[in-house]
């Protein structure tokens, strides 16, 4: 219980990687509130009912924390979802609520937590995805929006630090959680692409069926979250991090073609 009665604030803490963290939190002593579209209730998360895409809701609910917690030391930006589909043939409106979500829900968060972590000396954890490194075809929209979150990160690192709060980020690879099924996805067989995009992210949704736990992937936030200082990134899961390291060593041209092999 080494941070007894410290204040985190976590986005998508209801279920999954979110969740798996705050109750890692909570065990370690933290006062721990959840930003989520759907309220829950009974447990020792405090729930607060808030769509992080939506500056107002985001201003109200960091505004409530402060007031009833008086202090923010930890934000976890979590929140996120997945759109899939070949690029020309994806709505406007699911792209720009991919970017929404994952993009923007990340740096409002930021915008409205920024003040009391200041005060508190705190620190930023954003969640993004090897995909950031490894854009996946017909996931296009997704890969962007999280190469967005790394690239917030690395940045405001550099902006934050004079006042004493840290920044990092984490570039999860598969992980065994209810995303693929809450996945919005756009893979009918077509006359364009064939079955293409469908065998693409089934081969992603066999992946992530094989993938790491959340509990695992929590653990290893949770440890960016408490450790006295942190790497401007890290990438969860060996093999990943292997593939990481060879990405920085290969020509972008062979990268790519052993991408395109498996999900191409």
């Amino acid at each position: 219980m080494q941070n007894q009665g410290k204040v985190a604030v976590i986005s998508g803490a209801t279920s999954g990687i979110g969740r798996d963290t705050a109750e890692l939190l909570l065990a370690d002593g933290y006062v721990v509130y959840g930003l989520s579209r759907k309220p829950s209730e009974g447990e020792k998360i405090r729930h607060i009912p808030c769509d992080v895409s939506v500056e107002g809701d985001v201003a109200s609910a960091i505004a409530e924390i402060v007031a009833e917690a008086g202090r923010i030391d930890l934000l976890v930006c979590n929140a996120g979802f997945g759109i899939a589909g070949a690029v020309e043939l994806t709505p406007l409106s699911e792209a720009e609520r991919q970017l929404a979500v994952n993009f923007f829900g990340t740096f409002i968060c930021v915008k409205y937590a920024l003040p009391a972590l200041r005060k508190s000396r705190g620190r930023i954890v954003m969640v993004s995805s090897a995909a950031s490194a490894f854009p996946l075809p017909y996931q296009a929209f997704y890969s962007a929006s999280k190469s967005a979150v790394t690239t917030l990160a690395l940045a405001l690192r550099d902006e934050v630090k004079l006042h004493g709060v840290s920044v990092t980020v984490c570039l999860p690879g598969d992980v065994n959680t209810g995303f693929a099924g809450a996945r919005h996805k756009h893979v009918e067989d077509c006359e364009i692409y064939g079955s293409a995009p469908r065998r693409s992210v089934e081969q992603m949704e066999r992946d992530e069926a094989a993938g790491m736990t959340s509990a695992y992937v929590a653990g290893k936030i949770y440890r960016m979250c408490t450790r006295r200082r942190v790497k401007p990134m890290y990438v969860i899961g060996v093999k990943y991090k292997a593939i990481f390291v060879a990405g920085k060593l290969f020509p972008t041209s062979f990268v790519r073609w052993c991408v395109g092999k498996i999900y191409g």
